[in-house]
């Protein structure tokens, strides 16, 4: 499983975006937000390991377009 977090806090945003990528279950998790709280959750299901590898590379692809900086 890959785990890749980011943070936006430019212009008083304060979010977050975590993408979590797990081939084997063939799933991308994603939880975002704004900083000190739960955030939404959204889990998506794909057919093969190479779509949700292709997803969850999109979604921080996504993430650096809009202005976000991936943390530790």
């Amino acid at each position: 499983m890959t785990i890749q977090s980011f943070i936006n806090v430019q212009d008083r945003h304060r979010k977050f975006y975590v993408v979590k990528c797990d081939t084997v279950n063939r799933r991308v998790t994603c939880i975002w937000g704004r900083l000190g709280t739960m955030g939404r959750t959204v889990v998506t299901r794909f057919l093969t390991a190479t779509d949700t590898r292709e997803f969850a590379e999109q979604k921080v692809d996504t993430r650096y377009a809009h202005g976000y900086t991936r943390i530790a």
